[in-house]
This record gives structure tokens, sequence and C-alpha cells, in this order.
């Protein structure tokens, strides 16, 4: 089975994920929002996502762990990797304190933040050549750069906000 959905909320995406399990369907693949599942037994696994760090060092220190902790890599894309484990091998926490969770969250609200600014670039030529021709093939490229800097916007906020619940929960 093949789905086609956008996140920008990692939660929200391994929540989906979740319960596509518990339907019989296991993540097979996955690449620009084109999601491939393949039949399993109904809550065979639990799902997480993570954005591994910019260090190549890193991220093969930490793909050693995640590997070492029991966790499969199903897919990886970028620095994106989708991660499971069956749930037969009992309970588990990728995060377990508080600290851990709040660096996740600044990563990935970096991680757009970057592409936020880009887009923002891309907004302003493009609202430029809007100006400069009329054109309806530059207006209709506004748009599309325009929703897209939306949905980064709201992904950033979305980080900050968990991250401030996070830190109130702290005290």
């Amino acid at each position: 089975m093949r789905k086609f959905k956008l996140y920008y909320d990692k939660d929200a995406e391994e929540t989906w994920l979740r319960e596509l399990d518990e339907k019989g369907w296991a993540l097979q693949s996955f690449c620009l929002g084109l999601y491939t599942f393949v039949p399993c037994r109904p809550g065979t696994y639990q799902y997480w996502i993570e954005l591994l760090p910019a260090n190549l060092a890193e991220q093969e220190s930490y793909l050693a762990f995640l590997k070492e902790s029991g966790l499969e890599v199903v897919e990886r894309w970028a620095r994106w990797i989708y991660l499971r484990r069956e749930k037969a091998a009992g309970p588990f926490t990728l995060y377990s304190d508080t600290a851990s969770k709040m660096a996740q969250y600044r990563r990935i609200r970096r991680f757009f933040a970057l592409f936020l600014g880009i887009e923002v670039i891309f907004l302003g030529v493009e609202a430029a050549a809007v100006l400069d021709t009329g054109e309806p093939i530059f207006l209709l490229f506004f748009t599309i750069i325009l929703a897209v800097t939306l949905a980064f916007c709201r992904a950033v906020y979305q980080c900050s906000k968990k991250i401030r619940a996070l830190e109130e929960g702290m005290h």
C-alpha cells in the first residue's frame, strides 16, 4: 500500500505510523512524502522518527547506539531516520530525560529555521518577479513558496511550543 502525506511534525507522523501498524501495515520505505507499507501482524512495531546530528561522526556514533538498543533503521532520508522496534522486545523509550527531549526539538527547530530562512529569500525574489512582470507563472511559484514558508514557520513554532512545555514541566 502507498500513501502520500506531508508532515512537519514528527510526533504526529509517529502517531500516524503507529496507527497504521495497529491496522496491520508496517512501514517499508519513505521518500518525499510517499510512504510504502507492507502487511504485518497488527501491533507489531513501535515507531520513532529522528533528525540526526549534522556532524557525520556523531551520526555514525548515534546510529551504532540505536542499533545496539535494538532499533532498526527502516528508512534514511537526508538527516531524517525512521526507526522501529518490535513491541515483543519489551517497552522502550528513545528519550528518557527532559534535557535530551529538549535537545532533540532544538535540533529540529534549527533544521527547519535554516530552511525557513532560505524560503524567505526565495519568497522575496519571487515577489520581485511577480511585481516586475505580473506573469501568472511567477504568481504560482510565489504561492507555492509562500505555502512552504508558512509550513516551515509552523514547524519552528511547534518545536518552540514543545520546548516551552518541557521547560515548564521541569520547574
